[in-house]
């Protein structure tokens, strides 16, 4: 006779740590349809996940997800290994030439004016090139409801905003690319696939907004 292990039920707090991630990617994939229960944690109600669908899911996830498969190259490299085989999902072409601060025509514009060029930005871009050149392959096929919306180039975001424009953020097609490009680009303000990023009301807006 074969035995059957007891299923192992996690609340959306032990289920990050057993996979290593955040509380806010785990909610997202129960958002995206990950099969969960209601249950009982320290006599309260809770949104539970059994173990196994949890790792099926996660495993799932890191075959296509673009931060992902940055990680696998970095460590790759590291090591002195060959690039690994990205996801089908992903093109890789170079991203639009970023001004060098050392060039002479950078020189040129900062003799001109100071505020001209926006050193933040292109820090950024440095940071993020490759997940930018994937990010900016796909919205040129599409054009996300974020397009031209003040809200998410914002300095300062409270917490109604955050949760109005988590709405935006959650039906997005490129939604997995753009936290590609934040987690490696790592803005110092605006809100990025559903988060505040930066330091300026990071916390409390996106505990809030979630």
């Amino acid at each position: 006779m074969v035995e059957v292990a007891e299923a192992v039920w996690l609340d959306y707090k032990e289920a990050a740590a057993r996979v290593r991630s955040s509380e806010a990617i785990v909610r997202r994939w129960a958002a995206a349809g990950m099969p969960m229960v209601w249950g009982e944690r320290n006599g309260q109600r809770a949104r539970l996940v059994d173990e196994q669908v949890l790792l099926t899911w996660w495993r799932e996830k890191l075959k296509t997800a673009p931060v992902a498969y940055y990680r696998r190259r970095r460590r790759a490299r590291e090591q002195g290994l060959p690039d690994p085989e990205p996801p089908a999902t992903l093109t890789r072409p170079r991203p639009a030439p970023v001004p060098d601060a050392s060039s002479a025509d950078a020189e040129d514009v900062t003799a001109q004016s100071e505020r001209s060029v926006d050193w933040d930005s292109i820090a950024m871009l440095r940071r993020g090139a490759d997940e930018y050149a994937v990010l900016s392959a796909a919205l040129e096929k599409v054009r996300p409801a974020c397009d031209g919306h003040p809200g998410f180039i914002a300095d300062r975001i409270t917490p109604d905003e955050a949760r109005t424009l988590a709405k935006v953020c959650s039906a997005c097609p490129v939604r997995e690319l753009c936290a590609a490009f934040a987690e490696a680009s790592r803005p110092t303000a605006g809100f990025w696939a559903g988060r505040v990023r930066g330091v300026i009301g990071r916390t409390s807006a996106a505990r809030d907004a979630g």
